[in-house]
C-alpha cells in the first residue's frame, strides 16, 4: 500500500460468501483489499496479497452492450458495442466473465482482453464447452479509473441429444 498506510477492517460482520459489496468507500481514494479465513474458534488465518488498486472517481467506463455469441461447440466467439468515441476506446480493455453453472457444478473465471480500440469489439475464447452445461457470458470496460458495470449476460446452453448430435442454444437472461 502506498506510504505504508495501515489496513482498516471495511466489513462490520463475518462475510460467508467469496464475494462482498464494500459500500460508502470517500471518492478521489484509491483502496486495495485483501481477505482472510475465520475458524471455527474465530483465528484468523493469514491475509491474502492485496488486490489490484481499486480507484473510486467518477471516470469509470459506461457498460457494455450485451455481448452477441457464437459458438460451434469448442470455441466462443464474442462480439459487444461499447458506446463511446474513439479517444475513449483507446483507453479501454475489457473483463469477460464466464458463468458456468449446471446441477452439480457452479463456477466462475474472468478473462481480460488486451486494450482494444473502436464502438465494436470483437475477441474468440478458446473453451471446452462441456455437456449438459450452462454459460453465461457478460463483459466490464476498464480504464485507470476502475471497472465499470458489466453488460446484461448472454445465455449459451451445450447440450448432447439422444442421437448424440449438439445442440447450442442461445437465450439471453
Amino acid at each position: 500500500m502506498p506510504d505504508a498506510q495501515p489496513w482498516v477492517s471495511l466489513n462490520r460482520c463475518i462475510v460467508t460468501d467469496t464475494s462482498v459489496k464494500i459500500r460508502d468507500l470517500h471518492p478521489d481514494i484509491t483502496y486495495e483489499f485483501r481477505v482472510a479465513a475465520l475458524n471455527g474458534g474465530g483465528g484468523a488465518g493469514e491475509f491474502s496479497r492485496a488486490s489490484v488498486p481499486v480507484a473510486t472517481d467518477d471516470n469509470k467506463p459506461i457498460q457494455p452492450h450485451c455481448p452477441v455469441v457464437r459458438t460451434d461447440g469448442t470455441s466462443v466467439n464474442l462480439e459487444w458495442t461499447m458506446p463511446c468515441d474513439d479517444s475513449e476506446s483507446a483507453n479501454l480493455h475489457y473483463i469477460i466473465q464466464i458463468h458456468y453453472h449446471s446441477a452439480d457444478t457452479d463456477g466462475r473465471t474472468f478473462v481480460v482482453t488486451e486494450r482494444k480500440a473502436g464502438p465494436v469489439v470483437r475477441h474468440s475464447l478458446s473453451i471446452e464447452m462441456k455437456p449438459e452445461i450452462s454459460y453465461d457470458f457478460a463483459v466490464a470496460a476498464v480504464n485507470e479509473a476502475g471497472v465499470g458495470p458489466y453488460s446484461v449476460a448472454q445465455h449459451v446452453r451445450f447440450l448432447i441429444g439422444k442421437s448424440k448430435c449438439r445442440h447450442i442454444f442461445l437465450e439471453t437472461t
